[in-house]
């Protein structure tokens, strides 16, 4: 009896302990199906803080526990990386009040580095908040899923208003169609709350991907290395192709070679221009690590336009089908 008493007694530490880590959280339904939830750890907005800021400094969101996001039934594509369906890290990294960045990684644990298989990086404008009334005490952050449309955005902040100063990148211009699938998009924005402090995060929604195959035995190998590739199935296809055609790099995957210790992981971004490559980025790498070359592939005109962005894989040559180009890399 003695023993199950501390079983129980045991269990409810465990319980309170979660439940003091994740004092804050808020969940959502993503457009088109599947949720979202975040968890963080309750904090008190104290001005001092602000002060301990310095360049490259990354915040767990919150105290305790790592701030933790779960995801189901969708995948969600940043402006330079992927998030799967499934559990993982999000951390806010400070470069100047005008300047932070959202990381994503696998580790439960709320101290990032360059060691960790981090799979996006995310650009987060932050500005402050013109009414007293929406000022807040605590950490506060909350999820919503919209249609393109309906997207949020940054106010407009002129020279003097305060430190505070919001940079966003040239607007793409986009042709009619493309504009028409951005609208009707779905997307995820994040925003938090700190003070006077407002951060927001939006990430476009879409469907995984995934193929498989096998390249070839090379050098001292004896048998084909296991390839697989994961995607995102964004609905703008339209955007993407235009994107691509005028030379900016489009965010795409990860690619997995090999199994068990084996395995090597890196992150996918294609490259647009006259001469299509996909760039790989090592994942859980050394800090430093240097870069494989770039992967140059072709360009094959077809005459039927996918739906969505696909992709598919015959023994090592992988196909990406966007709009009405098909652009073929052998990995």
């Amino acid at each position: 009896m003695r023993r199950m008493i501390r079983r129980i007694a045991a269990s409810c530490a465990v319980a309170l302990a979660a439940a003091a880590a994740f004092a804050g959280s808020h969940e959502t339904k993503l457009p088109g199906g599947g949720s979202v939830k975040i968890r963080w750890g309750d904090v008190r907005y104290r001005k001092e803080l602000l002060a301990q800021l310095s360049p490259g400094l990354t915040w767990r969101i919150g105290s305790g526990a790592a701030t933790r996001i779960e995801l189901s039934g969708a995948a969600l594509l940043g402006e330079n990386g992927a998030i799967f369906p499934g559990e993982a890290t999000w951390n806010l990294r400070y470069w100047a009040m005008d300047r932070w960045e959202l990381v994503a990684f696998e580790e439960d644990d709320w101290k990032w580095s360059e060691d960790k298989r981090h799979f996006a990086v995310v650009s987060c404008p932050v500005w402050k908040e013109g009414m007293a009334a929406k000022h807040t005490e605590k950490l506060e952050v909350a999820l919503r899923g919209v249609p393109g449309k309906a997207k949020s955005g940054p106010p407009a902040v002129t020279e003097g208003s305060g430190p505070a100063r919001v940079e966003l990148p040239p607007p793409v211009e986009h042709s009619k169609d493309a504009i028409a699938e951005l609208d009707a998009a779905p997307w995820l924005e994040a925003e938090f709350r700190f003070g006077d402090l407002v951060g927001l995060v939006q990430f476009e929604c879409g469907k995984p991907g995934e193929a498989k195959g096998a390249r070839a035995p090379r050098g001292g190998d004896k048998a084909k290395t296991p390839l697989r590739v994961r995607w995102v199935q964004v609905p703008s296809v339209r955007s993407r192709t235009e994107l691509v055609e005028t030379g900016t790099d489009v965010p795409f995957g990860f690619l997995e070679e090999g199994e068990g210790a084996a395995r090597r992981e890196w992150f996918l971004r294609f490259c647009g221009g006259e001469f299509p490559c996909l760039e790989r980025i090592p994942l859980g790498g050394p800090a430093g690590a240097a870069r494989p070359p770039e992967i140059e592939g072709k360009r094959v005109a077809v005459k039927t336009s996918p739906k969505a962005l696909g992709a598919e894989m015959k023994d090592n040559v992988l196909t990406i089908h966007l709009h009405h180009v098909d652009y073929v890399f052998e990995l």
